[in-house]
Protein backbone atom coordinates (compact mmCIF):
# COMPACT_ATOMS: atom_id res chain seq x y z
CA UNK A 1 0.00 0.00 0.00
CA UNK A 2 2.86 2.39 0.83
CA UNK A 3 4.51 1.63 -2.52
CA UNK A 4 1.36 2.63 -4.39
CA UNK A 5 1.11 5.86 -2.39
CA UNK A 6 4.78 6.71 -3.05
CA UNK A 7 4.38 5.95 -6.76
CA UNK A 8 1.28 8.13 -6.98
CA UNK A 9 3.08 10.99 -5.24
CA UNK A 10 6.11 10.67 -7.51
CA UNK A 11 3.95 10.49 -10.64
CA UNK A 12 1.97 13.56 -9.58
CA UNK A 13 5.17 15.51 -8.90
CA UNK A 14 6.67 14.57 -12.27
CA UNK A 15 3.47 15.54 -14.09
CA UNK A 16 3.32 18.86 -12.25
CA UNK A 17 6.94 19.66 -13.15
CA UNK A 18 6.32 18.76 -16.79
CA UNK A 19 3.22 20.96 -16.88
CA UNK A 20 5.05 23.98 -15.44
CA UNK A 21 8.03 23.56 -17.78
CA UNK A 22 5.86 23.06 -20.86
CA UNK A 23 3.95 26.28 -20.16
CA UNK A 24 7.11 28.24 -19.49
CA UNK A 25 8.45 29.20 -16.12
CA UNK A 26 6.31 32.05 -14.80
CA UNK A 27 7.98 35.44 -14.82
CA UNK A 28 6.94 38.60 -13.05
CA UNK A 29 6.06 41.60 -15.20
CA UNK A 30 6.28 44.01 -12.32
CA UNK A 31 8.77 46.82 -12.54
CA UNK A 32 10.71 47.11 -9.32
CA UNK A 33 14.04 48.62 -10.36
CA UNK A 34 14.48 52.34 -9.73
CA UNK A 35 15.98 53.79 -12.91
CA UNK A 36 16.33 57.30 -11.52
CA UNK A 37 14.55 60.57 -10.86
CA UNK A 38 13.03 62.99 -13.32
CA UNK A 39 12.83 66.75 -12.84
CA UNK A 40 9.21 67.81 -13.25
CA UNK A 41 7.63 71.14 -12.33
CA UNK A 42 6.00 71.35 -8.91
CA UNK A 43 3.52 69.96 -8.09
CA UNK A 44 4.43 66.54 -9.46
CA UNK A 45 1.61 64.95 -11.45
CA UNK A 46 1.46 61.39 -12.74
CA UNK A 47 1.07 62.68 -16.33
CA UNK A 48 4.16 64.92 -16.16
CA UNK A 49 6.14 62.24 -14.37
CA UNK A 50 5.22 59.53 -16.90
CA UNK A 51 6.10 61.81 -19.84
CA UNK A 52 9.45 62.74 -18.29
CA UNK A 53 10.36 59.10 -17.59
CA UNK A 54 9.45 58.14 -21.16
CA UNK A 55 11.65 60.87 -22.62
CA UNK A 56 14.56 60.18 -20.27
CA UNK A 57 14.60 56.35 -20.19
CA UNK A 58 12.55 55.37 -23.25
CA UNK A 59 11.56 51.71 -23.50
CA UNK A 60 13.48 50.81 -20.32
CA UNK A 61 10.88 52.52 -18.15
CA UNK A 62 7.52 50.98 -17.33
CA UNK A 63 6.22 53.36 -14.67
CA UNK A 64 6.63 56.93 -13.47
CA UNK A 65 5.46 57.63 -9.93
CA UNK A 66 5.30 60.81 -7.83
CA UNK A 67 6.59 59.78 -4.39
CA UNK A 68 7.09 61.77 -1.21
CA UNK A 69 10.57 62.01 0.27
CA UNK A 70 10.13 63.84 3.51
CA UNK A 71 8.32 67.10 2.70
CA UNK A 72 9.23 67.00 -1.02
CA UNK A 73 7.57 65.05 -3.81
CA UNK A 74 9.83 63.59 -6.50
CA UNK A 75 9.18 61.82 -9.79
CA UNK A 76 10.73 58.33 -9.68
CA UNK A 77 11.09 56.22 -12.81
CA UNK A 78 10.88 52.45 -12.51
CA UNK A 79 11.74 49.74 -15.01
CA UNK A 80 12.51 46.07 -15.38
CA UNK A 81 16.04 44.88 -14.74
Amino acid sequence: MAKISNLACLTTTVLLVLFVVSNGIPKSNACHTLLGECDVPSPCTETNCEACCLSKFGALHCDGVCEAEGAEVHCHCYGQP
